[in-house]
């Protein structure tokens, strides 16, 4: 109840400070590259609790599977979710960047992307429009966007996971590459915006997506190299996040999960 609670005052808050800025009902249009200079503040994450026991299915779009952070496991007290897309119900661009490492002496050919996802206000997550962009960082650190290397955009499948949280639906957002980009071995951070911004799609009036996090030290259907934990970082000129950190107590989760998030990368070594 506890969480269920926090969770519905996150939405609040943030439907509070739309209603207080001029010209909210705009669309808010994505800037993948620009570096805010904005200090960090908190009530963007939702810690959600779970009704349903984790999936041992193996996640069904990353085939073949390069890497694969692993299941949200809802039955962790850690496990919580950051908000990440673009809206038009609550005027906010919000982006996760998430670390992974190819190991050394390989080299990826990396054809899609995707993330874990829930909608923080209805049980559905869709996209209007389905043109999801993604992109590949090096170098992302506190108050640093870093060097972008790959972006692109493309339609999005939307796919349930088999798991619920908070009594909300998890999707996958996938996104397949136009082109095959290959990463050389490094350290890299990748963002994946799914948006609803259609005016005429009444969905996107109950759209605020949250990613998944994973806290497992072995999470559940895992695939390739370890996890890279506390390293991961949100950019929202709304909630006046640059390129802050999300975990610890002066994470923008507020010290509980978001350690690590759920996404994938899809391809071949």
């Amino acid at each position: 109840m506890t969480q269920r609670l926090f969770c519905s005052m996150v939405i609040a808050a943030a439907l509070t400070l739309a209603a207080g800025r001029p010209g909210a009902a705009q669309t808010v249009a994505p800037d993948l590259v620009s570096a805010q200079r904005d200090s960090g503040i908190s009530g963007t994450s939702a810690n959600l609790s779970a009704v349903e026991p984790t999936s041992k299915k193996l996640q069904p779009v990353c085939k073949p599977c390069l890497f694969y952070s692993g299941d949200s496991d809802s039955s962790n007290p850690d496990t919580n979710s950051l908000i990440n897309g673009i809206f038009s119900a609550v005027p906010i661009l919000a982006q996760v960047y998430s670390a992974f490492t190819v190991p050394s002496g390989r080299a990826w050919h990396v054809k899609g992307v995707f993330i874990n996802t829930v909608n923080a206000i209805a049980s559905v997550v869709v996209l209007d429009p389905s043109v999801t962009q993604w992109s590949i960082w090096a170098d992302v650190g506190s108050g640093n966007p870093g060097e972008l290397l790959f972006s692109g955009a493309g339609n999005a499948t939307v796919t349930a996971t088999g798991r619920t949280v908070s009594g909300l639906t998890e999707y996958t957002v996938s996104v397949k590459l136009k082109t095959a980009i290959v990463l050389q071995p490094g350290t890299y951070w990748l963002n994946v915006t799914p948006q609803c911004t259609n005016p005429s799609d009444s969905a996107c009036s109950s759209a605020l997506f949250y990613e998944s996090d994973v806290e497992d030290v072995s999470p559940a259907n895992h695939v390739g190299p370890a996890n890279v934990l506390d390293d991961s970082f949100i950019n929202s000129t709304y909630f006046s996040f640059n390129y802050a950190h999300t975990w610890g107590g002066s994470g923008a989760c507020g010290g509980i999960g978001c350690d690590a998030f759920s996404f994938g990368l899809i391809g071949t070594e």
